[in-house]
């Protein structure tokens, strides 16, 4: 899922073992793990109030 302004995307993978979380900058760059659950996490999704 590609973030609002499309600098970032957020996706599941098992590279840890298990299904998590990450989110990237759009080049590759900076991989961040968001969770780290014994449970797979999947489908990530942006939010953004109406007003932002």
């Amino acid at each position: 899922a590609w973030s609002p302004d499309g600098t970032q995307l957020a996706f599941e993978s098992r590279r840890d073992g298990n299904f998590e979380i990450y989110v990237m900058n759009a080049d590759g760059s900076n991989v961040r793990r968001l969770t780290d659950h014994p449970e797979p996490d999947w489908s990530p999704a942006w939010w953004a109030p109406a007003n932002d």
